[in-house]
């Protein structure tokens, strides 16, 4: 948190995996964050990705928390010790889609 717990900053990092030896191609791919129950990344239309041979290509994002986006209890929610998530997205590959969802709780450190 900073501003006195008045406002946070939640950092994500979303992991595409190609276990294949050649590069794939992810045609469509996009992701989004629901925190305590507000949307705070909408889901997109998303945009194509290279995944090099038998690695993983990391994605990075902050996502602010701010009253503007989790409303005027901010202070209360940033002094949790445990907050719910949930990660939303989709990918396609050569016309195959796939959606995924992940939940899970951020747990501070106090």
């Amino acid at each position: 948190t900073v501003d006195g717990g008045q406002s946070g900053v939640a950092f994500f990092q979303v992991l595409i995996k190609n276990p294949n030896g050649f590069e794939m191609t992810v045609d469509n791919f996009d992701w989004g964050l629901t925190l305590v129950g507000k949307e705070l990344r909408p889901l997109g239309q998303g945009g194509p990705e290279q995944v090099p041979p038998n690695s993983d290509l990391q994605l990075d994002d902050e996502v602010p928390l701010t009253a503007a986006n989790l409303g005027p209890n901010v202070r209360a929610i940033l002094r949790r010790h445990h907050i719910g998530y949930a990660v939303t997205g989709f990918w396609s590959i050569k016309g195959v889609q796939r959606e995924f969802t992940f939940e899970g709780e951020i747990e501070f450190a106090r």
